[in-house]
């Protein structure tokens, strides 16, 4: 029940955050309907959610995102759409859409070159050499225990299991759902510790949005449920400004992406708010879930805009944490969210 009260309050502050901007575009055209091979749909009256299958060859199997769970794209009343993806040859090195990472691996700094490491929702990869641990670096992927699916309409769930290395090990479960005919969906995670070493790291979506393929710039913004600063010493170079709750576009891009990391929020659930709109097409998605923010990152190219939550992960051997976001979408066309 809270859960859902959450998307509801996600809803009304999407719809009510309606800001000016430039005139609106004419409505999307519709999207072709056509089912990809090796993605589960899951549909309602509003929404349509294409899932990667995380034991496919052929779709992103790389060292840095987490395998299961990941959304290729979302379509909203057969026309708008909200997820940046790539092209099917490029996806196997690049996460797409709704697509998760747990930022620290385990076991990395106990061993030197050669040895093997775990990565959250991957297996096991070996360390090449004894730099310093890099998201972008090919870890070669030693171990990749396969992913137990179970598909229950509206809602799909990814389960792998790994008895790692030294003690470590989870079963990690991840479940995508619709929430009944609302434009929403949710995911919703359990990670238990079924090794001998405490977990901890930090998770976040990198939510690589673009809506209706609009280029990323002015007419885009993010707004938070606090109001933001910079965290460290980062050059915006004039192309975004923070004003009030929130994040908008000044200029178009100069070719080079954008990274900041973001302060100002408190240890409360109240702050892990955010919605991401493109006035021009009134599009929008409130994004929120049922933790305290960790850390809370914002990139941007031309291509896509990306707020990050984090969430903290502290999980002792026979102990199980769960979390969950919510995500809540709307059109221009959408009557029912004035």
């Amino acid at each position: 029940m809270e859960r859902y009260c959450t998307i509801l309050a996600v809803a009304c502050a999407l719809a009510a955050c309606r800001t000016v901007g430039p005139p609106v575009s004419p409505p999307a055209a519709p999207v072709p309907q056509e089912q990809s091979p090796q993605m589960t749909v899951l549909e309602n009256k509003r929404l349509r959610v294409e899932i990667i299958d995380p034991n496919q060859q052929s779709r992103y199997h790389g060292p840095r995102f987490e395998w299961s769970g990941m959304v290729w794209q979302i379509t909203l009343d057969g026309r708008h759409t909200f997820c940046r993806t790539s092209d099917v040859r490029d996806v196997i090195d690049s996460g797409v859409g709704l697509a998760e990472e747990a930022a620290e691996p385990l076991g990395f700094d106990e061993i030197g070159e050669g040895g093997d490491f775990v990565k959250l929702g991957i297996g096991v990869l070996r360390k090449h050499n004894n730099e310093p641990y890099g998201f972008w670096k090919p870890y070669p992927i030693v171990d990749a225990p396969k992913f137990e699916v179970a598909s229950t309409p509206p809602s799909l769930t990814h389960t792998q299991v790994l008895r790692g290395p030294r003690g470590w090990g989870y079963r990690y479960s991840k479940t995508v759902a619709l929430a009944g005919d609302k434009p929403a969906l949710t995911i919703t995670h359990e990670l238990e510790n079924i090794g001998t070493k405490p977990i901890s790291t930090t998770q976040y979506n990198h939510n690589f949005m673009i809506f209706d393929n609009n280029p990323v710039g002015p007419g885009y913004s993010a707004c938070f449920g606090f109001k933001p600063a910079i965290d460290g010493d980062f050059d915006l170079r004039g192309i975004v400004e923070f004003a009030d709750s929130c994040v908008g576009y000044r200029r178009a891009f100069d070719g080079k992406p954008l990274f900041v990391a973001i302060k100002g929020f408190a240890d409360s659930i109240e702050h892990n708010r955010i919605i991401v709109q493109h006035h021009q097409s009134d599009t929008g998605v409130g994004i929120a879930g049922d933790f305290p923010l960790a850390k809370l990152h914002f990139f941007t190219t031309p291509e896509m805009i990306c707020p990050e939550p984090f969430v903290d992960l502290d999980v002792e051997p026979g102990e199980k944490q769960q979390w969950t976001r919510i995500y809540t979408f709307r059109g221009g066309d959408d009557a029912t969210s004035r």
